[in-house]
């Protein structure tokens, strides 16, 4: 009754045989009509027009037939492309196979996951859009979980393709840093700046990283240097101390139980005397 029935599977035959009964029926050369005087050209006339009224119904059925041909091969391919895990899919293929489906029942399974899947890649380009155009910067863990998500959904785009390779190229800066040393103080300032400056232009963050180098610049030692070559680390307030600038290398460095920095060392002598300033005094005073 529906052009939509035509697209179920268990309507297929019905309309099959309807379409050969109706061939059939065109292929009978004569037929008596009771009550009818028998006239050549009327008998002629409604043969005609019998063969006219079935020939047009059985044109549509055919026309029918080949839609349902069409839908049953756009089936194959579209399940073919949504169900493949040997690569993935273009977004723009997802929408055109969206697309196409509105032709077909909507109660279809393959239209339905068609749909489905075309949705949920629109939405997720949409967001990976938003974070690209306005430059929102993201870490590292929200940037694994977004395209996750896109290759669960197998899909690919300009987006997927942009924030995976921000997110390649982190994770490659995060190697340089460590490579470079700058937690050991083995790397110059100027390479701290610059991984520092490179990573401000990041979409994908590693801020933890950033920390660990901004660390390393901080002013330390009575120069107020940053963090650079060989240290030694005060036992009294935890000061880092540049060896040169102490006047103590890694050999002698080796030899210390503990070190005390100058300013320690300064302020104990100045407890001292302090104590024994106010000794005398008091016996000064007592006297």
């Amino acid at each position: 009754d529906t052009s939509s029935e035509v697209f179920d599977r268990k309507n297929f035959s019905k309309l099959d045989k309807l379409i050969e009964s109706g061939r059939k029926l065109l292929k009978f050369k004569s037929f008596v009509i009771d009550d009818i005087p028998e006239d050549p050209d009327l008998v002629n006339d409604l043969r005609e027009s019998w063969a006219a009224v079935m020939g047009d119904d059985i044109e549509r059925l055919c026309d029918l037939q080949i839609q349902r041909g069409k839908f049953l091969e756009w089936c194959e391919k579209a399940d073919e492309i949504v169900s493949s895990s040997d690569k993935k899919i273009p977004i723009e293929t997802l929408k055109e196979l969206a697309v196409q489906s509105a032709a077909y029942p909507p109660s279809s399974e393959v239209v339905l996951r068609v749909k489905k899947r075309a949705e949920e890649a629109t939405a997720w380009a949409a967001a990976a859009e938003e974070i690209i155009k306005t430059g929102k910067r993201i870490s590292m863990e929200e940037a694994k979980e977004i395209t996750d998500k896109a290759d669960k959904l197998n899909i690919t785009c300009q987006e997927y393709k942009t924030l995976r390779n921000a997110l390649r190229t982190t994770r490659g800066w995060i190697i340089r840093v460590k490579k470079c040393g700058a937690a050991n103080g083995q790397t110059h300032v100027t390479g701290v700046t610059e991984l520092i400056n490179e990573h401000s232009n990041f979409i994908v963050t590693a801020m933890e990283e950033v920390s660990k180098l901004k660390q390393a610049m901080c002013g330390y030692c009575i120069c107020r240097l940053p963090y650079e070559g060989f240290m030694i680390g005060c036992d009294g307030c935890g000061e880092w101390y540049h060896g040169p600038c102490v006047g103590v290398n890694e050999e002698q460095a080796e030899k210390f139980d503990k070190y005390v920095c100058v300013r320690c060392y300064t302020l104990r002598v100045y407890k001292e005397n302090t104590a024994a300033v106010a000794g005398i005094v008091r016996k000064w005073s007592s006297a």
